[in-house]
């Protein structure tokens, strides 16, 4: 028997004093049970991946899952987080594919499973496609035959206390059973206030990292609030962890899991540069635990290296707000911003087609953003975006394919009417400093 099955087959169960009703096919009452786990290390190594987006077939997706899982068993990862959203659509076939490739590269020496259920597992395709109702109870049952575990669940391990608390339903919000969710993390604290708590969900709590104004839970960031020492894991935007602000520090601790599927990004902007290619580069998160103190590593799966191995982030336990390194105020006066050398902006031609071509901006980390205005006899140019009359346009960079190319290729506005304009554009860092403002003339 291995060392991990031996640390699996010595846990001891005991049932929370907290029992709650959760929403179901037939409003059953399940119990959250804590388990207690022993690993025989002074830290504990963490594996972090989310929104895999996976189907029947063994796809790019299926094989970034297979990579993810074959990096953290060459470095004998503890404990797997898994942050939701298993299957684009919650089918049979998806759950076998998961399971499937986890049990092809791990066999029975898996390590411990904190994983939750995303929107996307709740979901079937319309009836007369699949022939299937989405049951509560049904896609639960899916998603728990994966991981052998319950779609809730509490494991203590080393002291630490993972909370897997996954959505009770498939909207894009979420709804959660904050009740029993509070009583957990007050027994967590009853353990031990100065450890960090780790809450993994699906939506990010609202309000706190990159990605979460669109679709996050605004009751998930009222209660965890009240926790400081709470470290929420969370998937579901798929925004690149390569923006600072998807680790985000308030009242608590918020940490964004990126996807091993494809990038998205926020509402509002052009579509993305030309060039840009969003399947290119998943990521997944690899965290250590030793004392009080977290760390994490951002990793490129394609290589297997780290991002930027100088500027992890470390957390330090208990939690104190007015101390935190990582709140959105602190490191913005410190990021400094982005700037232009020997710029040249014009129209070139790409694969057939015209676009905007500009001279990258450039800065100590990325250049996550741009501003456009086009400016005709003087007036800059009005175009409509989402229902509002807006006279500058936002773009996003390539910044999530883990560099900043040293030219930018943007396509034209197609609402752009013919003309000749002087084009004013500026870049902007994760934390919105901006560079000075240059320009340039275009006819289109």
């Amino acid at each position: 028997m291995s060392a991990k099955a031996k640390r699996k087959a010595a846990v001891l169960a005991v049932t929370v004093m907290t029992v709650a009703m959760l929403s179901g096919m037939i409003g059953c009452t399940p119990k959250a049970e804590t388990q207690y786990y022993t690993v025989d290390k002074d830290s504990l190594s963490i594996g972090i991946i989310s929104d895999t987006q996976l189907t029947a077939n063994y796809d790019n997706y299926a094989k970034n899952l297979e990579k993810s899982l074959e990096y953290f068993k060459q470095r004998d990862t503890d404990v797997l987080i898994f942050a939701g959203d298993y299957a684009d659509l919650g089918t049979k076939e998806a759950a076998e594919r998961f399971r499937k490739v986890y049990d092809d590269v791990y066999g029975d020496d898996k390590p411990i499973n904190v994983a939750v259920m995303g929107n996307h597992d709740y979901w079937l395709d319309a009836f007369f496609k699949c022939w299937e109702i989405p049951f509560k109870s049904k896609m639960r049952g899916r998603f728990e035959s994966i991981f052998d575990d319950e779609y809730i669940s509490v494991k203590v391990v080393n002291g630490y206390t993972f909370f897997a608390l996954s959505p009770d339903d498939g909207s894009m919000e979420g709804k959660y059973n904050i009740d029993l969710a509070k009583k957990v993390l007050d027994e967590a604290v009853a353990r031990d206030p100065e450890k960090p708590i780790f809450v993994i969900t699906h939506q990010n709590p609202k309000g706190t990292i990159r990605g979460s104004s669109a679709w996050g839970n605004a009751e998930l960031n009222e209660l965890f609030k009240n926790y400081p020492n709470v470290v929420s894991i969370s998937g579901h935007s798929h925004y690149s962890m390569l923006d600072e602000t998807n680790v985000m520090q308030t009242e608590y601790t918020s940490i964004g899991t990126q996807s091993l599927s494809y990038t998205d990004f926020d509402p509002g902007y052009e579509p993305v540069g030309i060039t840009a290619d969003i399947e290119s580069n998943p990521m997944l998160m690899y965290m250590t635990v030793s004392g009080n103190t977290v760390t994490t590593e951002r990793i490129f799966l394609n290589s297997g290296t780290e991002y930027s191995p100088e500027t992890r982030y470390v957390f330090s336990f208990p939690y104190d707000p007015d101390t935190a390194q990582y709140t959105m105020e602190g490191r913005k006066e410190r990021a400094g911003a982005p700037h232009f050398v020997n710029f040249f902006g014009g129209i070139t031609e790409y694969k057939g087609e015209k676009c905007i071509e500009v001279t990258a901006a450039e800065y100590d980390g990325l250049v996550t953003e741009y501003r456009m205005k086009f400016i005709a006899d003087g007036q800059p140019v009005k175009f409509t975006r989402e229902d509002k009359s807006v006279d500058t346009l936002k773009y996003f960079s390539d910044f999530f394919q883990g560099y900043n190319a040293l030219v930018l290729r943007f396509a034209i506005p197609t609402d752009l009417p013919s003309g000749k304009y002087t084009v004013e554009i500026y870049a902007l860092e994760s934390f919105g400093n901006a560079s000075e403002t240059v320009s340039f003339e275009i006819t289109v």
